[in-house]
């Protein structure tokens, strides 16, 4: 299946079953966990959160999204999009200590930019 394929059939199952929970695990913190399975209102946390499952510590991956969002005025598309690339890469760096090196690869690397 190709890529243009695969994005169709998850835009299809957004559209379809907005509001199902996606995992069933928890990671330990119930705002985190809420945030991820929030589909209708904040899909972008739940593909982070795929993004950052890049080991055996998914726990600590998946609690990222909502790391963000503390330190954001909101999760919303509209807000992540006004925020500055400065602004943004402190509140990733700052979510992302939580993951182990190898697994912060997957962050932006905005930084050298800065």
């Amino acid at each position: 299946m190709n890529e243009a394929a695969i994005a169709e059939r998850l835009v299809q199952f957004g559209k379809d079953k907005p509001d199902v929970q996606v995992f069933n695990e928890s990671c330990g913190v119930p705002e985190a966990d809420a945030l991820v399975n929030s589909l209708s209102e904040f899909p972008h946390a739940f593909v982070l959160a795929c993004l950052m499952d890049r080991g055996e510590k998914w726990q600590r991956a998946w609690q990222v999204p909502y790391e963000i969002s503390l330190r954001i005025p909101d999760f919303s598309f509209s807000t992540l999009s006004a925020l500055s690339l400065d602004q943004l890469t402190v509140a990733a760096k700052e979510a992302s200590s939580l993951l182990q090196e190898d697994e912060r690869s997957v962050l932006p690397r905005c930084s050298a930019n800065s």
